[in-house]
């Protein structure tokens, strides 16, 4: 209570001492790029001790106003992408404006071609709502969870990582309550994450390899694809800079895991170079002592070298190439470890192993004034066996190609990017399917007056294609989309869009790479009508609006942002499995795949608030997401995904020595089954973490889970027999954490 007290006594304070200082200077700010005349948003000024500071708006526009100025201020101003600039001004009482041009650093633009500020805070001034996980929080995900985003991304309320089984250690991204094959998740704006590729979505990605991820939340097919129903995750990779820097990170986890990570660029001249290696090995464990493993065992292996040149002051060539390789194995405890000789061929294990290969270019040419040409793409192959021993192995291979040419012109009052692209797939072995897509789009983004921007775009795709379930021929998609962004002053703001997407039919789904087929599975197609036949694609409609505000005055700034959203998806892909005895000896395994004839709505709110009091910073964030399917004969929510999350952080620095960060989340309303409406428990996670940073490096103690809240406390994790793999074990759905409480201690060394 009393530390309440204090903290609302200093708040009376700073409110009662700005008011009672009558004489104020006003300092006003334009700050615009040197080359295209275009005015930056986003741009950070601020003295050497961060006391005095502002941010620039959409029109590049920012002003500071502060009484007791000191009689000559010194600022510099930040834009990620551009050079930083310092200047000194004399301060008096009249009217100042300062007109600052700013140069763009020798590197690329950044991949995702949208009015996006490069910040390490979220962006509020778009047409399109983006948020962005900065270098800040990226640097502190490092040291807390190195081998994956899962607490990165968990952290986004509108964001549930959901975890599939203990035996895969496989994860799953659902935005908005959708499963995670309606979210594209893009690498450095290239679609390297499809089929097979899907489910190592958030687990390839180390956050020492990342500068930024940029997330869009609902429908963003204008410029990537249909498939981008429920939203984009792009993550976006560092580029050199003028300095050689490395870093090496060392982890270890109380669940025996290991990581080493090194990261290292050097640029000189016009020839630059990333390098990031990454060696993630954990053993499997037993928390429960079922017997069936809660974590598998996982050996990991991750090379993502690239390479930069800049050709002419006009030109600039990017090069990289992605190599992985990762083998997991879990199941029955004592057949994995080699104990149960008598029984392991017919134990129920879960052998995965992945290796994926991608080489990705881009190609960008200033070639007129206020003209930006872009030329990018990527190729990948991706192979995986899932043996599941009694239960078979099935071996998979597929290609992907994607490739695009567009142009952003910068106008008067806005840009227009034009483009095409091409996207071919192919899933040869294993699982028969192919499809190749040619896109035609543009976006155009208006500045009507200072307080009113839209942004409309229109694409077209030409869609051919066949396999398992479903064959699509010059089918044609037209998917438009609108945003409208309104900016009434400084600190208020409103946006609302939407748009159109769809999503070719696939096999490749979640459940199906959770559940492999085996050599006695049968396929049973079903269409929209419920008539047995090929499928057809899914569509969908969206719509977000959000509302936002923010206010600072020294060292107080409060941000608070409350979104909607909404969007329905029309004949969407269910899987169901079956089993049956032949001959009453092999499983039958019967996968029946269809278009439903209800479609699925996800509707929702979610609320955030950011607190900054100087080195101190809290967030409460709350999301309500219900997902379920539309003219049902009762109520059929989706399953395992919580309707109500809660979640609370507090991070406090100490003279830049010290960290020490809180955070509580809540779960609720979570159903597990929606014929009979069995619910899981809600529940409590809390973790807490404290980091001692030299000039150099920074150690973390970090604990995940501090009441060891697991799923196994709560109830059985399987039915059945592990020793009859073959139709044993019947794993139970998974709705909560499966590894308990999490001890992490890791060292991370600059080395410049």
């Amino acid at each position: 209570m009393n530390k309440g007290l204090s903290i609302v006594l200093v708040f009376l304070n700073l409110f009662i001492f700005t008011s009672a200082n009558a004489q104020r200077q006003i300092i006003h700010f334009n700050l615009y790029d040197q080359v295209s005349l275009e005015p930056l948003q986003g741009a950070i000024l601020q003295n050497a001790d961060a006391t005095i500071g502002a941010e620039t708006d959409i029109n590049g526009r920012g002003q500071i106003e502060q009484a007791n100025l000191p009689a000559t201020l010194t600022l510099q101003v930040h834009l990620m992408g551009y050079e930083s600039y310092s200047f000194n001004i004399k301060i008096d009482t009249s009217l100042h404006l300062q007109q600052i041009g700013l140069q763009k650093l020798n590197n690329e633009l950044g991949t995702v071609q949208i009015n996006t500020l490069r910040t390490n805070t979220r962006i509020e001034d778009a047409a399109t709502k983006v948020e962005v996980i900065g270098m800040e929080e990226i640097g502190e995900e490092t040291t807390l969870q190195p081998s994956n985003l899962t607490s990165l991304l968990g952290d986004l309320s509108y964001i549930h990582v959901q975890h599939q089984s203990g035996a895969s250690g496989n994860n799953m991204v659902r935005m908005l309550g959708l499963n995670t094959n309606y979210t594209q998740i893009l690498r450095d704006g290239l679609p390297s994450l499809d089929g097979l590729s899907s489910n190592l979505g958030i687990l390839s990605a180390q956050p020492l390899d990342l500068q930024q991820v940029d997330v869009i939340k609902g429908s963003a097919s204008t410029l990537y694809g249909g498939g981008a129903i429920a939203g984009i995750i792009n993550l976006i990779s560092p580029t050199p800079s003028d300095s050689p820097t490395t870093s090496l990170l060392l982890n270890v986890t109380s669940l025996s895991e290991k990581n080493v990570h090194l990261f290292t660029s050097w640029k000189k001249n016009k020839i630059g170079y990333t390098l990031f290696v990454a060696s993630n090995n954990a053993v499997e464990k037993d928390l429960n002592s079922d017997g069936l493993s809660d974590v598998p065992e996982n050996h990991q292996l991750i090379i993502h070298p690239r390479f930069f040149i800049d050709i002419n002051k006009k030109n600039a060539l990017r090069v990289g190439i992605q190599i992985q390789q990762d083998n997991r194995k879990g199941g029955d405890m004592l057949a994995i470890q080699g104990y149960n000789d008598l029984f392991s061929n017919n134990a129920y294990q879960l052998f995965l192993t992945t290796s994926k290969s991608a080489l990705d270019y881009q190609l960008t040419s200033k070639w007129r004034k206020n003209q930006l040409f872009t030329f990018k793409g990527i190729l990948t192959n991706t192979q995986q066996l899932q043996d599941e021993a009694a239960r078979g192995k099935i071996q998979f291979q597929q290609s992907g190609l994607f490739a695009e040419f567009s142009n952003l012109s910068v106008l008067k009052k806005g840009n227009l990017i034009e483009g095409y692209s091409k996207r071919a797939y192919n899933a040869y072995q294993g699982l028969y399917e192919q499809y190749t897509t040619h896109s035609f789009f543009i976006q155009h983004t208006k500045n009507w007056t200072s307080w009113l921007t839209t942004e409309a775009g229109y694409r077209i795709d030409m869609v051919n294609g066949n396999g398992m379930i479903g064959i699509t021929s010059n089918k044609i998609h037209q998917l438009p989309r609108l945003s409208i962004y309104l900016h009434p002053s400084e600190k208020w703001s409103f946006r609302i869009g939407g748009g159109n997407g769809y999503r070719n039919p696939s096999i490749y789904t979640p459940e199906l790479l959770e559940n492999p087929l085996n050599a006695y599975s049968s396929i049973f197609l079903y269409n929209a009508k419920q008539q047995f036949g090929t499928l057809t694609e899914e569509r969908s409609q969206g719509i977000q609006s959000d509302f936002n505000y923010h206010y600072r005055k020294g060292i107080f700034g409060l941000q608070f942002n409350q979104a909607f959203y909404y969007t329905q998806i029309s004949n969407p892909i269910t899987v169901n499995y079956q089993y049956q005895r032949v001959d009453g000896v092999y499983p039958q395994q019967h996968i029946i795949i269809n278009n439903n004839p209800n479609s699925i709505y996800s509707q929702g709110s979610d609320t955030y608030l950011r607190l900054n009091l100087d080195e101190l910073e809290w967030y409460l964030g709350y999301n309500y997401t219900e997902v379920a399917y539309m003219n049902a004969t009762k109520y059929k929510p989706i399953t395992l995904f919580p309707h109500h999350k809660f979640a609370s952080t507090v991070l406090w620095e100490l003279e830049g020595e010290w960290k020490i960060g809180l955070e509580a989340a809540w779960q609720g309303l979570q159903y597990i089954n929606n014929e009979n409406y069995q619910k899981a428990p809600d529940y409590w996670f809390f973790a807490a973490m404290i980091s001692k940073m030299w000039k150099n490096s920074t150690l973390t103690l970090n604990v995940e889970n501090l009441m060891n809240y697991r799923q196994s406390r709560v109830q059985a994790m399987y039915i059945g027999s592990l020793n009859t793999g073959s139709t044993n074990p019947n794993l139970l759905p998974v709705w909560g954490p499966l590894e308990g409480r999490v001890i992490n201690l890791s060292y991370r060394i600059n080395f410049r």
